[in-house]
This record gives structure tokens, sequence and C-alpha cells, in this order.
């Protein structure tokens, strides 16, 4: 009896020990995350990475009543993301702030035109329609639906961005720093999903270098730099993101490198707006002059002897040409802007006719019409009108004009229909002059597919007779 008992008494405490197993294995899957390990209040732990443990040996199975096992909580990021999360959170809170600028019952019925499928973007055809009028509010509440509807559109990305960039500085300045921190978030975006577009790199450089200037955070003028130099690297680049790039690298106190993008930019267009501006702001506007950089480039060429006309009046052309020519190279190597061209070009006259010799070309007059032609050294220019006289004074013409070039062949511009009233055709001279198109004092209607036009003149009409 007494072996019975040790046996029994064994068995119930290897049983006991299998169930208390089971249940605390139980309650572990149930609560599967340990409290912090310092237990400071509002700092969380991360949860080290999961370890496959070894197979456990074969064990009883757990009392029906317990819970299958949770799945294990995620890892918490510790940087924010810039993916559809984030953008759709930024065109609600566009929505949102530019709200109190819209039109009043702007937004009203605008839902199921936007949201029809028939329709191909309207969104963003209409934010460009009304951003094109300066329309900053209407617009970016546009812009902002359309990032809603599709947030991997970089043009929409890009629109939006630049519309609450301007607004941050205008409208809804006391908002900037929210604003422009969108505004990077989202040309960040769009340069991401189409990194050969110039605008998004150069769009994120210049909100970066704004940031700083105005001490809004941001990436800094480093990150600035390298967008911008990536935007004048693409095809695409346009001059205003050349004078960006000199204005950050002389904040960056690279005065030599400011001085090469703006030959660069000198080199490309003399006269561009662009330009013009980095000529007054960058270097002397910091109270600060640009180191000189090389401007080997200039050497202007207008090709006066071929240009002009060969005719007397041709001739005095050229001399003032080749004026011009010197006085360009001059500005060039200066660094002034300086015009790219010199027009030589004679042209036909309003009355009267072309003199062989005197002018590089003749006239052909006849009481039918007339015919004009004028070599501008590298192409031939003509003009042809045609139309008989009736009684009256009255007469219809249709007109012309086009041009012939032995490189790019024949080009015809403006068909006009116009009709003439010679004012003294009850008097013979007069009435002779406008058989052959020149009435001493007329009116004249014509109208063309580019326009029509009302004149009135006089042709000789400072000594009157009778």
């Amino acid at each position: 009896m007494r072996r019975l008992d040790v046996k029994g008494t064994a068995l119930a405490f290897v049983l006991a020990l299998v169930l208390g197993l089971s249940w605390s294995d139980s309650n572990a899957q149930k609560n599967p995350t340990p409290p912090p390990e310092d237990g400071k209040p509002g700092m969380e732990s991360t949860p080290a990475p999961p370890v496959n443990p070894p197979a456990p040996e074969p064990r009883p199975s757990p009392p029906s009543d317990t819970a299958p096992p949770a799945e294990p909580a995620p890892t918490p990021t510790t940087t924010p993301s810039t993916g559809d999360g984030d953008v759709a959170a930024i065109a609600t809170n566009a929505q949102a702030a530019v709200a109190p600028l819209l039109p009043p019952g702007f937004t009203d019925g605008l839902e199921p035109f936007l949201n029809d499928a028939a329709n191909d973007a309207p969104a963003l055809t209409l934010g460009n329609q009304l951003l094109s009028r300066r329309q900053l509010a209407p617009a970016a509440w546009m812009f902002a639906h359309a990032v809603a509807a599709n947030p991997n559109d970089p043009v929409a990305l890009n629109n939006l961005g630049m519309t609450l960039a301007e607004l941050g500085q205008s409208d809804l300045s006391s908002q900037q720093a929210d604003l422009m921190a969108s505004a990077l978030t989202l040309f960040d975006q769009a340069r991401q999903i189409d990194p050969s577009a110039a605008a998004y790199q150069a769009n994120y450089g210049q909100t970066a270098h704004l940031m700083d200037a105005a001490s809004l955070g941001g990436p800094g003028l480093e990150a600035a730099r390298q967008a911008l130099e990536a935007a004048v690297g693409l095809p695409d680049v346009l001059p205003l993101h050349r004078l960006h790039l000199a204005e950050v690298l002389e904040a960056l106190g690279d005065l030599n490198g400011a001085a090469a993008v703006l030959a660069t930019l000198h080199q490309e267009n003399p006269v561009h707006p662009a330009y013009l501006i980095g000529m007054q702001g960058v270097g002397g506007g910091g109270g600060q002059s640009l180191p000189a950089p090389d401007r080997s480039y200039c050497s202007v060429n207008y090709d006066c002897q071929r240009t002009c006309p060969v005719s007397i009046i041709g001739r005095i052309q050229i001399i003032n040409c080749e004026i011009a020519q010197q006085d360009a190279q001059l500005a060039c190597q200066a660094g002034q802007p300086y015009a790219p061209g010199y027009n030589c070009d004679e042209e036909f006259p309003q009355f009267g006719i072309l003199i062989p010799g005197l002018n590089a070309g003749f006239s052909i007059r006849t009481p039918w019409g007339g015919f004009d032609v004028l070599h501008q050294g590298d192409r031939v220019d003509f003009r042809w009108s045609f139309g008989p006289s009736f009684p009256g004074g009255v007469r219809p013409t249709v007109s012309g004009d086009g041009s012939w070039n032995p490189s790019s062949g024949l080009s015809t511009g403006d068909t006009r229909i116009g009709i003439t009233y010679n004012v003294l055709n009850g008097n013979r001279i007069g009435a002779e002059a406008g058989r052959y198109g020149f009435p001493p004092i007329f009116v004249r209607a014509d109208a063309g597919t580019e326009g029509g036009e009302l004149s009135a003149g006089a042709y000789n009409g400072t000594v009157w007779s009778y």
C-alpha cells in the first residue's frame, strides 16, 4: 500500500506541472508585449526582433478555452514617412487652410464634376487655369483635390507644393512654416516619382533655400545645392533654375561657383530676365562683388556682310551693323546684356515703289494690282495685291505676302481681303493714281485670318491743287 501511494503522488505532481506550464504559455501569448524596461512615463521600448526558438518538446494540448496566439506587434518607425498617407493628409489640410480665402460658393456643385470618371484630370486642369490667372487659393484647392485623387501624379504634387509655398509667403504668411514644410514634402515626393524633371528638383532646392533663409528649418543649404545642381544637369532646365543655384552658392560662400553659373546663363541668353535679376541680386546685392568668370565664349558675330541687303540702303546698314557688333562684343566681355543679333532688313514702302539700286528689290504696278520683291541678303521677301478699280473710287483687293529661303523653302503669310475708297476719285489725277494703287487720300478696311483693320491716310498731300 505504501508503494502505491508514492506512485499516485508522483503522478498527480507531474499532471499538475504540465497543466501549469500550459496555462503559463497561454497567458504569455495573450500578452506578448513586455512592459517598458525603465518604466518612465511617455517612453516606449522597441521590442527586439523575434528570434526563432528551438522546437519545444511535445506536450499535452492546452485546454479548449485557451485563445489562439496573437500576431506580433509591428516595430514602430522613428522618422515620418513621405508616402501616400502623408501626401493625402497634406492635401486635406491644404483645402482646409485655403477655405477662408475661396470665393463664396466656390465648391458648390463641384464634387460630381470632379469625381466623374468621364473627365480626364479635371481638378488638375482647372487648377492650372486658375494658377495662370494668379488665383492661388482656388488653384491650391483644385491641386489638393487632384493629389487626393491620385497621390502618385508628380505634376499635381509639384503644382500643389508651388501654390502652398507662394501662399505661405503672401495670403497665409501666418502659416508659412507649416505650408513650406508641406511644399517641401510634396516636391520631394514628386522628384522621387520622376527624377528626370528639372522643375521638381529645382522647386525642392529653392524651397529648402527659402526655409533656411527664413529660419524655418528644412534640410539646409547643402541639400538645396544638391537638388539645384541635379536640376541644371537635366535637359529641361530653365534659366530660373540656374539663377536659384547661383543664389544658393552665394549663400554657401562659393562666389566662384555663383559667378560661373551666372556666366553660363549669360552665354545662353544675355537678355533673359533671370540673368538681369542675377546681375543685380547675386554678389552685388549682398554687398560683395563676384570674381570675374571665364568669358572666352564671347565671340559676337552678326554676319553683317551676308545678312544685310546688297543696295545703297543695305551698305549703310552694314556700317551700322558692324558698329553694333563691336559694342555687343565689349558688352559680352564685361558681362553686360547685349543684343544677340542685328536686323538689317529693308521694309516694303507703305506708299510708293521699290527703286532698284537704292533698294535691294523692285516693284511692278498695273491697274489690276502690284507686286514687290526684296532681296534681304539671306532670303527673298515678296508682297502682292490684286483687284480691279470700279467707278466711284471703290477698289476691292486680295493681298498677301511671303518669303523664300534657300534652306527652308517657301513660306506664305496671311491672305487678306480689303476694300479701298479713293476720296479724290472725282479729280482726274486722283482717279488715275488710285487705279495704280496710290490714292492721294483714302479710307481702307481689310480683314484676314489674323484680324481686321480700318485705316485712313494721305499720299504726298502736303501741297493741294485742284
